[in-house]
């Protein structure tokens, strides 16, 4: 789907792949990645980032979790990643690239918990109490302490199919008095997905009702945890031209995919 922006901004990369492919010096069905490529996007979408005041977690979907990619991002910029699901996690951690946060789409299952929190990720993203003492009872059985990030949801929120999971923002203060009342985790921020799409009409990055939930959520997480740094995690079409907007909503995370 994205072959005729290739040929516009990387037409050697064509160009390498066919070669590649008619000598032989590379088998069917396999990908190619232009690593000089991936450096320095890398770079410029770090530098978009630090002006406007936005830390970054890396994705590895959209290339079948490659560790060499991995590496690339990691040593030119972005030091951490974020594994949207347990088998993401577990590739990155069999391959020694530090995990930042995991379980934004897809909550760890009970088998890998362990595992993935004695990884130490920085945030783990949790849909429910009931998810949240999960991962309080594991923590405490390996004597850790665990930062979390609650999932916020609306009844208006742009959720796509197989997506959806979360906590109601009308029972946020809630939810909260009740995780805060769990031993070996801390609430250390909020995140919700995605917090923009791209508007044809206006050939431009315009927010969801998501972003606009987690702007008010954050309201009520710095009332109640006020002096403490906090994490509002706004991924979705993380980009350097969408900085900008994810900083005047006052996010302070983002999660780029295509580097």
């Amino acid at each position: 789907m994205f072959l005729s922006q290739i040929e516009r901004s990387n037409p050697n990369l064509i160009r390498t792949a066919i070669e590649f492919h008619q000598t032989g010096k590379i088998p069917p069905s396999c990908f190619m990645i232009d690593l000089d490529t991936v450096a320095e996007n890398t770079r410029t979408v770090v530098q978009a980032a630090q002006e406007n005041g936005i830390s970054l977690y890396f994705i590895t979907k959209q290339v079948g979790f490659n560790p060499v990619f991995a590496r690339t991002v990691c040593e030119n910029g972005i030091e951490k990643t974020v594994a949207v699901d347990w088998n993401e996690a577990l590739t990155m951690l069999q391959n020694n690239i530090p995990l930042g946060h995991v379980g934004h789409l897809v909550q760890i299952p009970q088998k890998y918990l362990s595992q993935i929190l004695s990884a130490a990720p920085e945030v783990i993203t949790v849909f429910s109490v009931e998810n949240a003492q999960r991962v309080s009872s594991a923590a405490r059985e390996q004597g850790l302490q665990i930062n979390v990030l609650v999932k916020i949801v609306d009844h208006d929120s742009f959720i796509y199919s197989g997506q959806e999971g979360g906590i109601l923002f009308e029972d946020l203060e809630k939810s909260l008095g009740l995780i805060n009342a769990l031993p070996n985790i801390k609430v250390a921020g909020i995140t919700s997905f995605p917090c923009t799409v791209f508007d044809p009409e206006q050939k431009e990055f315009i927010p969801t009702h998501n972003l606009k939930t987690l702007q008010k959520a954050a309201v009520i997480l710095e009332k109640k945890y006020g002096g403490e740094p906090l994490q509002v995690n706004a991924p979705g079409n993380s980009c350097s031209n969408v900085f900008p907007l994810l900083s005047r909503f006052g996010a302070t995370h983002a999660e780029p995919g295509n580097v």
